[in-house]
């Protein structure tokens, strides 16, 4: 496991993508997310996120940012590997959640994803990753999904 080169201290920082997903930031480099699985386990739905891979789970998030930040400053944080930059028109974007959507039988409205004229929830994508909100009901409840590249 390469872990983080502690050149100087950097002033840890967190950016809120949604409500269940924040990254964390050293000066201008990611470090590391932070998740909220509300389906996995029961009772350490929080998740540390390095490189894609669960570094640490927690019952609340400020459990995880303190692992982050105590495995950074003593360099045993595994190194996040920067994204390359993708640039991608929002009307791809949503011709390709679309497409998904009508490949399981969904309908992408201005207002969310439908089914038989019932809305459903909300469908996004942040940083490259799939998302869906759910409406939950007695039928269902599903939680992130995300396709395969």
């Amino acid at each position: 496991m390469v872990s983080q080169a502690l050149t100087e201290q950097a002033t840890l920082s967190v950016v809120k993508t949604n409500l269940f997903d924040h990254k964390v930031h050293a000066g201008d480099k990611l470090i590391a997310r932070i998740k909220y699985d509300p389906v996995g386990n029961l009772i350490q739905r929080w998740l540390a996120i390095v490189n894609g891979e669960v570094v640490h789970s927690a019952n609340t998030w400020k459990l995880c940012y303190s692992y982050i930040t105590s495995h950074y400053k003593q360099g045993s944080l595994p190194v996040q590997e920067q994204a390359i930059p993708v640039t991608i028109t929002d009307n791809e974007v949503m011709a390709q959640v679309a497409a998904e959507c009508e490949q399981v039988g969904f309908e992408l409205l201005g207002d969310g994803v439908h089914q038989n004229d019932q809305r459903l929830g909300e469908v996004g994508c942040t940083d490259g990753q799939w998302w869906v909100t759910l409406i939950r009901n007695s039928q269902f409840a599903i939680r992130n999904y995300y396709p395969p590249p």
